[in-house]
């Protein structure tokens, strides 16, 4: 079935050329070559990020809360599911609902509205969107062993991103290695958890090269619960010319998870470990198999080199199994187009920071519905659906300097555009559509004490669109729900942040400190009915 046998076959002979033992990985490297040790006491406020205003960026500067973890964190750990690595983090609420790929993410209360995957927070990997146009979230191909680092922004950020009330997660592939390497790794635990797989980086002059592959199959502690997924993930990138890069990002996943369903509380006390006898008689799973294709180019230019242009394009292949009271077949297909531009020039002395690009993303989907028989599909189609999903965004962006070195002032809107249209091809073939757009602006200051002290605050609004499965209606007639409106916030932040340094101390040489007290006003709060 598809490629995956080829991927595990290979797995498997790197597997049993090397020993294996129980929770440990191993690290294959060549010891010719010298290991540089990274200062341990490095400030942390002055790491480097792109998420938070969509431009490069360190921490101390950026007006609101943003995470970066370095792998070095979590590269050891187990690293079964993202609840794993992200738990960790102040602010975020993380909840498995059946597996390590069904897990809610939520930041400030925005996200905890689904009962599975992820929604009003915006999962990027290495910058393309892993969210669907409506908001959804499924985080199948992220695989930590090929992750580089984590950078996270804390609360509304609408104004650079489409249904970002809660915040951004932005996945990043480790493509910035200093060497050429090969790692092959195994994990062993409980509940016959098996992760195997490998990690390849070629460094030269011309480019570098980055190709993953992990294989993981967990049983789970629940009957009719277990899992496997086979991930390939890939990043090449060259440079055609002095401060000009262009990237080719690519990832394959295929998998299964089966669901337990969830238990009455007599249930829970009788045997925690049963499941739903409805979920098994169905054998309600997720079959998935997706891809992406993605393609950046980015280039410097000036005397100074202070203009910034970034395009990036994608495309997606989705092919989903749904089997649960009905069996449900999915074949989404997406486009998508990232650009920004960004300008970086003195005005009467002071820094000032322009920025504005364009976000579009098109997802056109074709939906079968059968009958379930034991978890196969039966032979006549019930429905069939032709539906589509797609959200065009604009920002603008400038960052002025009030007081030389000190005080930053950072204004940013965004205009969004969702829109949603359904054609039944089975009779009594009926269409259908909703729109949703709005625009939300933010203005936020950030005032420094020192290079590595500062405080911020923030006011802006935000709009989280309604998820497509949202808008089922409640009236047969309608193929949406004509009431349900789009999310609205408005928001308000205060903040302190820093790093303390002290390299003659004995302990706490090193201390990094964040403080955000926030205010968020609600206004047509999509909430889950029956």
């Amino acid at each position: 079935m598809y490629s995956k046998y080829f991927w595990f076959i290979l797995s498997s002979a790197l597997i049993f050329i090397s020993s294996q033992n129980f929770a440990q990985e191993e690290t294959k490297i060549d010891s010719t070559i010298p290991i540089i040790t990274l200062d341990t006491l490095q400030y942390d406020m002055d790491d480097v990020v792109v998420t938070g205003t969509r431009v490069n960026k360190k921490i101390i500067d950026i007006p609101y809360p943003v995470v970066r973890i370095n792998n070095s964190l979590f590269q050891y750990d187990r690293k079964v599911g993202v609840s794993d690595v992200l738990q960790s983090i102040p602010g975020m609420f993380l909840q498995s609902r059946y597996g390590n790929h069904d897990v809610r993410i939520s930041i400030r209360g925005f996200g905890s509205r689904s009962n599975s995957g992820i929604r009003g927070v915006r999962i990027l990997l290495d910058g393309i969107p892993e969210s669907e146009p409506d908001g959804q979230t499924r985080i199948e191909a992220i695989d930590f062993n090929s992750i580089g680092r984590i950078e996270i922004v804390k609360g509304n950020s609408s104004s650079l991103y489409t249904n970002a009330p809660g915040g951004v997660v932005n996945f990043i592939n480790d493509v910035d290695f200093p060497r050429s390497s090969v790692i092959q790794f195994n994990q062993f635990g409980s509940f016959d958890l098996r992760r195997n797989g490998f990690k390849t980086g070629i460094r030269t002059d011309n480019y570098g090269f980055l190709a993953t592959y992990s294989y993981q199959n967990y049983k789970g502690f629940r009957i009719h619960n277990n899992e496997y997924w086979h991930i390939f993930n890939t990043v090449l990138e060259v440079h055609p010319g002095d401060n000009t890069s262009l990237k080719i990002l690519g990832y394959f996943v295929d998998g299964l998870i089966k669901l337990p369903g969830s238990l009455t509380k007599e249930e829970f006390e009788e045997d925690p470990f049963q499941s739903d006898q409805r979920q098994v008689d169905r054998d309600a799973k997720r079959l998935s198999t997706k891809g992406r294709l993605g393609v950046r180019f980015n280039t410097k230019f000036g005397s100074s080199l202070n203009n910034e242009i970034e395009v990036t394009t994608y495309g997606t292949i989705k092919f989903f199994h749904r089997p649960s009271r009905i069996y449900k077949i999915i074949n989404r297909n997406g486009l998508g187009l990232t650009t920004r531009y960004a300008n970086r020039t003195d005005i009467w002395g002071l820094q000032n920071e322009f920025s504005i690009g364009a976000d579009i993303f098109l997802q056109p989907a074709r939906i079968e519905f059968y009958d379930n028989i034991n978890g196969q599909k039966g032979d006549q189609l019930l429905q069939l659906l032709d539906e589509g999903i797609n959200n065009t965004g604009f920002y603008v962006s400038d960052n002025f300097e009030l007081l030389k070195d000190r005080m930053f002032i950072l204004l940013s809107g965004r205009y969004d555009y969702v829109a949603y249209d359904i054609t039944e091809e089975t009779l009594p073939s009926r269409t259908d559509e909703r729109t949703f757009n709005a625009f939300t602006p933010k203005i936020a200051l950030n005032y420094k004490f020192t290079p590595h002290i500062a405080v911020y605050t923030s006011y802006g609004l935000s709009f989280d669109s309604p998820a497509k499965n949202e808008l089922d209606p409640f009236d047969p007639a309608d193929l949406y729900n004509k009431e349900l409106q789009a999310q609205e916030s408005k928001n308000f932040e205060l903040g302190i942040k820093g790093n303390i340094i002290s390299y003659d101390a004995e302990y706490f040489r090193k201390v990094l400190f964040e403080a955000t007290v926030f205010n968020i006003n609600i206004d047509n709060e999509i909430v889950p009915f029956e």
